[in-house]
């Protein structure tokens, strides 16, 4: 005969084994005064025409993709001289010497002025218009001359500068090729430009006039005061 130890080791044998119960994760403690990442501001949306009879294009669509665009839309939409004009009307097939594959460009804007003339105008920074600086490199040959590191982020941004600058070249040749049939004019349009125009930039400090100072962040209230020590 068993005991009853015994009954209860073989009862237990036989029966199921029990789940382990899997711990709580403690829920991670955030703290109190953490700062959001601060996010690129974005210049891009959509226009709202004024002149309606001016514009061409669909209105609903006029959609600008940088602050300067925007300003641009503003001089055409507001200026007596200009007759008709339109964001992005046209498509021009091109083939792209940088990627070496066949695309389609879309010029910025579209203008007629009141003097017959119609121009067709892509805007872009001015460094963007000019060839890139290839970066030095380190020549290891030269015993002399101290070693040099190879910095390799500068040959990285130096062949994607030169891409960009190979994309709009050959985007540029193919709208002035079009213009040239038409009787048109293509204009690249850098901040100088815009400038001499009459459009006001706010990336631009205003001569004669100090910057301000940037705000100082508030400290960061502790969670915990401290007790004072007892003397």
């Amino acid at each position: 005969m068993l005991n009853k130890k015994d009954q209860t080791k073989q009862e237990n044998n036989n029966s199921t084994p029990r789940k382990r119960k899997t711990p709580r994760k403690s829920p991670q403690k955030t703290p109190r005064n953490r700062t959001k990442k601060q996010t690129k501001k974005t210049y891009s949306g959509y226009y709202s025409v004024s002149n309606t009879k001016k514009y061409i294009s669909d209105i609903q669509k006029v959609y600008y993709r940088s602050g300067w665009e925007k300003q641009f839309c503003k001089w055409c939409d507001t200026n007596k001289r200009v007759i008709k004009w339109a964001i992005e009307p046209i498509k021009i097939p091109y083939f792209d010497e940088g990627t070496g594959k066949k695309r389609e460009y879309n010029p910025d804007f579209y203008v007629k002025m009141d003097d017959g003339k119609t121009y067709l105008i892509e805007i872009k920074p001015d460094y963007q218009t000019h060839e890139p600086k290839k970066p030095s490199i380190p020549s290891s040959s030269s015993s002399v001359a101290p070693k040099r590191k190879r910095n390799y982020s500068k040959e990285k941004k130096y062949i994607r500068e030169q891409t960009t600058y190979l994309t709009n070249t050959s985007k540029w040749k193919a709208a002035k090729k079009l213009c040239d049939k038409k009787g048109w004019v293509f204009l690249v349009v850098t901040e100088n430009n815009l400038e001499s125009i009459g459009i006001k930039l706010n990336n631009k400090p205003v001569p004669g006039i100090k910057p301000l100072k940037p705000k100082r962040k508030p400290k960061p209230i502790p969670r915990y005061k401290k007790r004072p020590k007892k003397k």
